[in-house]
């Protein structure tokens, strides 16, 4: 079922994130580090894809789309915060050193 993907993967993502935030601390990061925070993106992508439309036009339902953009916001600014900059283009998501 969707909704255990989706439970599933808030809780890989919680563990990719930790990890990556140790080896930012440590020095130890590396481009292969940085482009693992990409599933975070796809994440939430799926989820405003698949998930808030459906709950919105089938049961007037828009809150949970409106704190996926501010939990997203949140994300990219505890990113900032460790000098990561995350930049949407047309390619998708890209992340530079801040």
């Amino acid at each position: 079922h969707p909704l255990w993907l989706f439970a599933n993967e808030n809780g890989a993502l919680a563990m990719l994130l930790e990890q990556a935030e140790e080896k930012i601390k440590d020095g130890s990061a590396n481009k292969k580090t940085l482009e693992s925070l990409r599933g975070i993106s796809i994440h939430y992508a799926k989820k405003g894809d698949l998930l808030y439309p459906v709950l919105n036009v089938r049961y007037g339902i828009s809150g949970p789309a409106s704190v996926m953009w501010t939990v997203d916001d949140e994300i990219r600014d505890e990113l900032t915060a460790k000098g990561i900059v995350l930049e949407d283009t047309r390619e998708g998501v890209r992340w530079k050193r801040a």
